[in-house]
């Protein structure tokens, strides 16, 4: 079991170098941008150590390679797609569950409000998503792009 850790540290390693080398990154460049000393870059290389799942998700990140061609699982280093995410229009949603007859708030049908009541309540949902998302893009140490 030893010895297997041994060799995917080494095929790490050999992997991480091979990727920033043919980015063009020189050590020092590589570590800063992910957020490590030099001279852990140089260990993970070296297969001495691997690195967190967070610095891990950086360097793959940076180097434009999937995490599982640094270990050795794949021979295509490049990283999968995403996953489509649908994106919906906040404004038309809302407008869409305002226009519901089945939906009642208060012991009225969510149509029955009149449209300053409405357009409030989207204001409100707008902002608390918004908000949500930058308490996650904060956590994850991003900049958030929504309002």
């Amino acid at each position: 079991m030893a010895k297997d850790k041994e060799q995917q540290n080494i095929i790490f390693g050999e992997r991480l170098k091979s990727a920033r080398q043919k980015k063009g990154y020189m050590l020092k460049e590589l570590s800063a941008k992910v957020g490590i000393s030099h001279a852990t870059l140089s260990r993970y290389e070296a297969g001495k150590y691997n690195p967190d799942v967070k610095i891990l998700n950086r360097l793959a990140d940076s180097l434009n390679v999937s995490i599982d061609y640094l270990f050795g699982r794949t021979d295509d280093p490049a990283p999968r797609p995403a996953q489509a995410i649908q994106l919906i229009d906040i404004d038309q949603a809302l407008t869409e569950v305002f226009q519901s007859t089945h939906i009642m708030f208060d012991g009225k049908h969510l149509h029955e409000f009149n449209n300053d009541t409405v357009e409030d309540v989207k204001t409100i949902v707008t902002a608390y998503l918004g908000r949500k998302a930058r308490e996650k893009q904060e956590k994850q140490g991003g900049h958030a792009s929504v309002p």
